[in-house]
């Protein structure tokens, strides 16, 4: 596989959450527009002009989902490569992909890979290899960015999250605070996501462990114009049967801009470009 392009001379993109005359943060939000967590890139934040509106309502659930999560999506896993029960470690084949919208981002949800149940406030039950361990990434990530809303991100990352959940948990209550105060909402509603996960590189790695790290690719706009994509690795851990997110060390992911897609697995329908 090739490695990822990285580019060091590449500006960091500001961040809106900083306060002058303070040096502005390197770091943004995880959406999923992983997608995309609590800290990372204009890209993982998905700012524009427009990133402090409310995010529009969530389309009404189709299923039931299983208990404790009412009105939930339910997708039950297929057979054969990719199986959640059989620890394939291959490359995932992303066929009758379809994607539902959280707060303006789009997630991929996979009838191989998961997740079996996808609300609101929560996603589980991915598959235990490689294409699992990435359904996982996007979903739970986007969930615990402060983009999602306390109501969401703050069973997130109790529920799903390993490390130090405490750091993490006190960055995303800051950034969130100071993204809905700039916007003018009421305390506790969701904020728009204005950014995009596209793809991944996994570098070979084996998802059929206890733990595996992914490289995530999100693409947004950047504030001073067009759009700005970047890399952020994010490590998963299986754990009671299910893939689980370790909060980055200090509380906020590391990241790098890219000014290539080579070397990275994209989505169905994502423009390389």
């Amino acid at each position: 596989m090739t490695n990822p392009t990285v580019d060091p001379t590449t500006p960091e993109p500001t961040d809106p959450f900083a306060k002058p005359p303070k040096r502005r943060r390197t770091t943004a939000l995880i959406v999923a527009g992983v997608v995309v967590a609590a800290a990372v890139t204009a890209a993982v934040i998905g700012y524009n002009g427009n990133w402090g509106k409310p995010a529009p309502a969530q389309p009404a659930a189709t299923s039931p989902g299983s208990a404790g999560e009412p009105g939930g999506n339910v997708v039950t896993p297929g057979t054969g490569t990719g199986d959640a029960s059989g620890g394939d470690s291959s490359a995932p084949s992303w066929k009758h992909l379809t994607f539902e919208d959280f707060h303006g981002a789009q997630l991929p949800v996979s009838p191989v890979y998961g997740p079996k149940v996808h609300t609101d406030t929560r996603a589980a039950g991915f598959a235990h290899n490689l294409g699992g361990a990435v359904e996982a990434a996007v979903h739970i990530g986007s969930r615990v960015s402060a983009q999602a809303g306390p109501d969401t991100y703050g069973p997130a990352v109790e529920q799903q999250m390993t490390g130090d959940t405490s750091t993490f948990r006190a960055q995303l209550d800051s950034d969130y605070q100071d993204a809905r105060q700039n916007s003018g909402v009421p305390d506790g509603t969701p904020l728009r996501i204005y950014a995009q996960i596209i793809g991944y590189a996994a570098d070979g790695a084996d998802a059929s462990g206890q733990s595996v790290t992914l490289h995530l690719l999100s693409r947004g706009a950047n504030p001073n114009g067009g759009t700005v994509t970047i890399d952020f690795p994010m490590t998963l851990e299986w754990v009671g049967g299910d893939w689980k997110v370790r909060a980055p060390d200090g509380g906020q992911w590391p990241f790098n801009p890219v000014t290539s897609t080579a070397g990275y697995t994209l989505f169905p329908g994502v423009n390389a470009s």
